[in-house]
């Protein structure tokens, strides 16, 4: 009855789709026609009669969802909840206090209650999700004070209304659903109330087949990555409308063979070379020789000027199919191939003749009347992205498959895998040709934007206006894979549409002739695996230190998997004389010492890092740790050591304020004089290096925030407490050079002022992000205190036996360990505990 009330559905339709045996779907058919809740529009038996239900069926559906509406136990809940209703196998009822915004919902494996709240809500820690699509376009709205169905959605009170402080739900959208994993497996009770918008649920789809093609198809909700197939998909569509968003959304950067009514652009020239495919056609009686001999004069006919003689049945049959084509004497410029108003034997050739470019993505419209070898063909084309036809061929069985979505409209459509899955999908049109225009339109463009990378940087955004905003979208819309030809046509004038355009292998050229045109933040496109390796060090030069910290990745990948790169990339330069390129490039030798041939280790030493001090990059801290080990790898005397700690420092002195190696040294400094350090000092500590170094000063630094005031300061950002604070008496400092500091223990007088804190966590409403780890350690220390087992904590939900002696701990499973803040999971795993007597 529920998939009945999506709509009119034969009986072997509705075996299928509810997992049913044609006999028992028979059967349940017929007890439910005696029952009059459902009827058919042909006498019983016949064949095709589709199935329906009546008023009857109607109206013992409805009171089916009254009965299960008014067994929620509270409404009052958040309006972006969802409520678990009922649930057979993989069919959901769910329920709505606004209605979604997506075809999509996330259902959770469990409920999780916070203590400071009476609400149940869910949070990522130690909670999966799976997927489940909406079998209905909308909600039915239940009024449970007026006992009424509803015809819209309920008024949602904006923040300036009082009512919306005062008044209590009592309107619920219900809508069916169905489960994607039918095996999932969930101890949510019904009348459960979640959020589902904001967890990260892994996608439905499989991500290497799905998420890492070269074109995008679309997307089924905001919350997972657009999907990207790497395989071809079939799209079984006859309607004019679906079938031309579907191929502005699949054009970018491919070979189109379509009917282009329904779509902003004009095919090219076809392609002379078409006609090869064609003549065959034409005259499939004639000789070879023959053939071959009217196609030429056919050819040189169409490419010159002369009125060279042509037979006229070729010429007429050429003309009825053709009509007043016009043909490219190259096939090299032609991407969209315009198929309405030509001839079956002229659209067969031409898609013959597209089977024959192989290196572009092919998107092809095709007819149910063309040869089963040429769909053969098409099916088996390694470049193949999308074939659309009207007819379904078994011949594209395994693809995967788009039709019309039965709920939805467009831009949606039902995205079918190969696997069985099948989901909605939101089309999105990619902009591939450059469109004229005169209107005053304005945007900015960045790098990191283009990348989908949020990134510090002092970089401004590039100003768009005019003709040159479509033209930098055409250029986006071919990233990453990129187009030669149409990127060398936009060079002169364009040059950062060109650098956009470019196919990854042919950027370095582009740069060495473009590079005087370009902000430097654009390198970031640059791909480092298609650099001559002897270069790095000439890029790291131009490079602002924001792309910097991008190549610093693979320039660690191209280190570590060949020795050699070590010898191929180290510039000929003298460290007297070494620039900002090759001070960064050192540091990435010293840095990835541990990996490189032990006969290096000298020459990094004496080169790498007299030439990283001369100019070291400002996120220092890799080489510090890299350098560090390596003194410790030769086996260097402890004053040699000391001399060069001391060597380092007094680089460090001379780096503005705010560079890490300085702010490491200011570290040594704090933990061997004990002074105190103004709020500023305190605040670089914790931002720019990382918490293992200052972890045995952290109980000085969280009492010198909460004596000075500094609020502000204190939930700035967050800072694992927990993890830096509660460790053992004795403890080595991680920090270079620091070994002779140790950890000094929890001091348990840091108790009280924690919770004369928290009154102005609660009076100024901190983020709770920012706040979660104080109260944390708050908690953990007053359980210590009372000897009594700690809370679930905010950050990890076993921090709080970081201040249990370390007998008391039970076994903790490596799931329950790894669930939650990273910093506390360390030291769960190498099972160290802050607890001393004093503590007790």
């Amino acid at each position: 009855m529920s998939r009945l009330s999506e709509g009119d559905s034969t009986v072997t339709e509705l075996a299928k789709e509810t997992a049913l045996r044609m006999p028992h779907a028979s059967a349940e058919i017929r007890r439910m026609r005696r029952d009059e809740l459902v009827t058919s529009d042909l006498p019983p038996g016949s064949r095709g009669s589709k199935i329906r239900l009546t008023e009857q069926g109607w109206k013992v559906l409805e009171e089916d969802e009254w009965a299960k509406v008014l067994a929620i136990p509270s409404l009052d809940y958040d309006k972006e909840g969802c409520c678990l209703l009922f649930r057979d196998e993989s069919n959901l009822l769910l329920g709505f206090l606004k209605p979604p915004n997506e075809p999509m919902v996330q259902i959770p494996n469990r409920m999780f209650a916070i203590s400071t709240s009476e609400k149940k809500s869910t949070r990522n820690q130690g909670v999966s999700w799976t997927w489940a699509v909406l079998s209905e376009k909308s909600p039915r709205w239940f009024d449970l004070d007026k006992m009424r169905i509803m015809d819209k959605p309920p008024e949602i009170s904006g923040p300036e209304r009082i009512d919306s402080y005062l008044s209590q739900n009592s309107i619920v959208g219900i809508m069916r659903a169905r489960l994607l994993n039918p095996e999932f497996r969930s101890t949510i009770s019904l009348g459960d109330w979640f959020i589902p918008y904001h967890s990260r649920t892994p996608p439905p789809l499989d991500e290497s087949t799905y998420h890492r093609g070269n074109w995008v198809l679309g997307s089924s909700h905001h919350g997972t990555p657009d999907v990207r197939p790497t395989q071809p998909v079939a799209a079984l569509i006859k309607e004019r409308l679906p079938r031309s968003v579907l191929l502005r959304s699949a054009r970018s950067n491919s070979l189109l063979v379509a009917d282009l009514s329904g779509l902003d652009m004009e095919g090219d020239d076809y392609p002379l070379e078409a006609l090869d495919y064609w003549i065959e056609a034409a005259h499939p009686r004639l000789k070879e020789n023959e053939r071959r001999k009217r196609l030429q004069s056919l050819k040189d006919r169409l490419s010159s000027n002369r009125r060279i003689k042509t037979d006229d049945s070729t010429l007429r049959k050429f003309r009825n199919d053709w009509g007043g084509a016009s043909f490219s004497v190259t096939d090299s410029t032609t991407r969209i191939v315009e198929l309405r108003g030509l001839g079956k034997s002229a659209s067969e050739s031409l898609v013959r003749w597209s089977l024959d470019q192989a290196d572009i993505p092919l998107v092809l419209e095709t007819t149910p009347d063309l040869p089963s070898d040429l769909f053969s063909d098409i099916a088996s084309h390694p470049n193949l992205r999308l074939i659309i036809s009207s007819q379904f061929n078994h011949i594209f069985s395994t693809f995967d498959m788009l039709t019309l979505d039965r709920i939805r409209t467009i831009p949606w459509l039902n995205f079918s895998t190969r696997s069985g899955l099948n989901i909605p999908i939101r089309l999105v049109e990619q902009i591939s040709t450059i469109r004229s225009t005169t209107d005053i339109e304005q945007t900015t463009i960045s790098p990191w934007e283009i990348l989908g990378i949020d990134v510090a940087s002092d970089f401004v955004p590039e100003e768009l206006s005019g003709e040159m905003v479509s033209i930098i979208h055409s250029a986006i819309s071919q990233y990453p894979v990129g187009e030669e030809g149409w990127a060398n046509q936009m060079e002169a004038m364009y040059p950062l549409a060109a650098w956009i355009a470019s196919p990854s292998r042919t950027r370095w050229p582009r740069w060495q002739r473009i590079s005087n045109r370009l902000d430097h933040e654009w390198l970031a496109l640059l791909d480092v695996d298609h650099l001559p390796i002897e270069k790095i060090s000439e890029i790291a030069e131009m490079a602002p230190d924001s792309v910097l910290s991008l190549f610093s990745e693979k320039v660690t990948n191209k280190l570590r998997e060949d020795p050699d790169n070590l010898i191929k990339s180290w510039p000929a330069i003298d460290p007297n004389q070494a620039n900002r390129g090759a001070a960064w490039l050192a540091s990435k030798f010293i840095h990835n010492s541990p990996w490189l041939p032990d006969e290096s280790h000298s020459d990094i030493l004496d080169w790498a890092v007299e030439t990283w001090l001369s100019e070291p990059p400002m996120d220092s801290m890799d080489a510090l740790i890299g350098f560090s080990w390596l003194l410790r790898s030769t086996n260097a005397s402890e004053t040699d050591f000391k001399d060069w700690i001391s060597k380092i420092r007094n680089r460090a002195e001379s780096l503005p304020q705010g560079h890490h190696l300085r702010t490491w040294s200011e570290l040594y400094d704090y933990s061997i004089n004990q002074s105190n350090k103004d709020l500023e000092t305190i605040q670089r500590f914790r931002t720019d290096l990382p918490y293992e170094w200052w972890a045995p000063i952290s109980p000085r630094i969280l009492a010198e925030l909460l004596d000075q005031g500094g609020q502000e300061e204190l939930f700035s950002h967050y800072t694992p407490w927990c993890a830096s604070i509660l460790r053992p008496i004795g403890e080595i400092c991680e920090a270079p050079g620091m070994s002779s500091l140790t950890h000094p223990g929890c001091d348990p007088t840091i108790l009280e002022k924690i919770k004369d804190a928290t009154e102005d966590i609660v009076r100024n409403s901190f983020p709770e992000a920012t706040v979660a780890s104080l109260l944390d350690l708050l908690e953990a220390l007053e359980s210590a205190k009372l000897g009594r087992p700690p809370l679930a904590g905010r950050t990890h939900d076993l921090v709080g036996w970081l201040a249990q002696p370390r007998d008391k701990w039970p076994d903790f499973t490596i799931e329950a360990t790894m669930s939650g803040d990273s910093s506390v999971a360390k030291r769960l795993i190498i099972g160290k505990s802050g607890f001393h007597p004093e503590m007790g």
